[in-house]
């Protein structure tokens, strides 16, 4: 019998973030019957592959690429080779709580496709670089106001790739939401799973925040390259962006603690990131790729390869 959902996991060079995202899919209050997961290896150089091959439980599968193709190209093999009509999506640096797949059949029962909330879990004394990545990056509810979900945790019908495709592989950052905002184009609704929980560790240093920020800057680019992003939706986020920078907003919308000069450098890296994010627009919009219509068909056939 098929399963009920099948999970799909990207993952390059994770090694150290696998074992406890194995214990959380271990730990999911349905049935490991009821769920598959495929792992996609996107060329590892850890050897985290390796490691994973010795704990995969029944029903779960690991596919290796023998170069490296990206995250998007990676979840678009899953979908190909996955057996449910029901898919859930994460990532390796991701902790999924127990009831995530509990929680996200329920939403795919009231439409298809669901944002699940990502909890960003800052640490005992958290560093600047944390407080912001907090306030700015993996806002699920604002993400669904705009058409689409971050694929860290996202739940899709089969139907809608069917209808729209895959993930457009050639972008470095942003196919998630290219694929989200094709869908609301298409007329497919999102709506948000506050429920369907997963936790993401906040990025604890500036460079990597920043590295972060450029990186989805230039996907932000190569989508506007392509006509992907409507030109209200550019500058509505433009606006909320800096509303961010000014309010010195953490995740819960409060200012960070430490007084007055703590909110003045975490308002100083709110304005780096900005830049980070504006150069990588730069070179996203002026680079020779980023045709995001180029797409894997292989999607819409269930269970093949």
């Amino acid at each position: 019998m098929a399963p009920r959902i099948s999970v799909i996991i990207p993952f390059r060079d994770a090694r150290p973030s696998l074992p406890a995202l194995v214990t959380a899919l271990k730990s999911q209050t349905i049935s490991s019957d009821q769920f598959e997961v495929i792992w996609i290896d996107d060329a590892s150089r850890d050897e985290g592959g390796l490691w994973l091959q010795e704990q995969l439980s029944p029903g779960w599968r690991l596919i290796t690429f023998s170069e490296p193709r990206g995250a998007y190209a990676a979840r678009n093999k899953g979908v190909q080779v996955a057996t449910s009509d029901n898919l859930a999506f994460t990532d390796a640096d991701c902790r999924p709580h127990p009831d995530w797949l509990e929680r996200g059949l329920i939403a795919l029962t009231e439409g298809p496709r669901a944002a699940g909330r990502i909890q960003t879990k800052l640490s005992a004394a958290p560093s600047l670089a944390e407080i912001v990545d907090a306030g700015r990056f993996f806002r699920q509810r604002h993400y669904v106001q705009e058409g689409f979900a971050a694929a860290a945790n996202l739940f899709v019908r089969r139907t809608v790739f069917a209808a729209v495709g895959g993930f457009a592989e050639d972008l470095k950052s942003g196919g998630d939401q290219e694929f989200g905002w094709r869908c609301s184009k298409a007329g497919i609704p999102i709506h948000f799973a506050e429920r369907a929980v997963v936790d993401h560790a906040a990025r604890a240093s500036i460079r990597e925040l920043l590295k972060k920020g450029e990186r989805v800057g230039f996907g932000s680019g190569q989508v506007l390259r392509s006509g992907g992003i409507p030109a209200r939706t550019l500058a509505k986020r433009a606006r909320e962006r800096f509303g961010i920078v000014r309010t010195h907003q953490v995740s819960d919308g409060a200012l960070p603690p430490g007084g007055i000069m703590r909110s003045c450098s975490v308002t100083a890296v709110h304005l780096l990131l900005v830049l980070a994010n504006a150069a990588g627009a730069l070179r996203g919009l002026l680079s020779g790729g980023g045709a995001a219509s180029r797409r894997h068909d292989a999607t819409l056939t269930k269970g093949s390869g």
